[in-house]
């Protein structure tokens, strides 16, 4: 009986020091980009420890006083494994994140202006403020390459023609003051009447292009200020 004893006491023992092994290499090492993430990480560990700690200084034995063990089932179940992976995952994903937007800084092609203006119009959440609670998954797997409006209508301009020009063509701004029209010759020549007949199709073409959306704000707030 004695032996029995022994054995099942060691058994437990062994039980509970396993437990808290595994408790330990599962949890007990996390980074992540997100710092509320690392806050709740830091809350979620952090009673674990706190009880642990707590419970050797009052002498309670973890692993062989049925106390210890309670506290040790109970320091376990302190954690969300549910909530815990998917702040691993967003964690990886959070990371590659980073990874893009270093890429793009290095090649010119990142702008933060237009990266916040893309998430608040996609309903996310800035990087800064993302948080793996209530199911929440970082889904953004690179931020928005950063564009200029030459680079978003270069297509519609780019294969203009110089036309015949009319004595009305003349009155023209860039015209006016500086070439005087003579019947004798024909002129030729693009002017900016031309260039506000294409615009209309190139605004179109955008429509749904959240690069384009940028510039859009961006004028109405410029309008705004003037008063307009």
């Amino acid at each position: 009986m004695m032996a029995t004893a022994i054995a099942a006491a060691k058994d437990t023992y062994e039980r509970s020091h396993k437990d808290l092994e595994k408790y330990r290499e599962k949890y007990g090492d996390f980074m992540s980009p997100f710092a509320k993430d690392m806050e709740l990480y830091g809350k979620m560990v952090g009673g674990v420890h706190d009880l642990v700690d707590n419970a050797l200084a009052n002498g309670v034995d973890l692993y062989k006083s049925p106390e210890g063990r309670a506290l040790i089932g109970r320091a376990i179940n302190m954690v969300d494994p549910g909530l815990f992976n998917r702040m691993r995952a967003n964690a990886k994903a959070g990371y590659a994140y980073l990874d893009a937007m270093q890429a793009l800084r290095k090649t010119g092609k990142y702008s933060q202006e237009q990266e916040d203006f893309d998430i608040e119009k996609s309903g996310e959440t800035p990087f800064d403020q993302f948080s793996s609670l209530g199911g929440t998954m970082w889904g953004r797997t690179s931020p928005i390459e950063r564009t200029d409006l030459g680079d978003l209508t270069r297509k519609y301009y780019e294969k203009r023609t110089p036309r015949l020009l009319s004595k009305e063509d003349f009155n023209d701004p860039r015209l006016a003051g500086k070439y005087k029209y003579d019947p004798r010759y024909n002129w030729y020549g693009y002017l900016d009447s031309d260039l506000m007949k294409v615009s209309p199709g190139a605004s179109a073409g955008l429509i749904g292009d959240p690069r384009a959306d940028f510039f859009r704000d961006q004028a109405e707030k410029k309008v705004v200020a003037r008063g307009e």
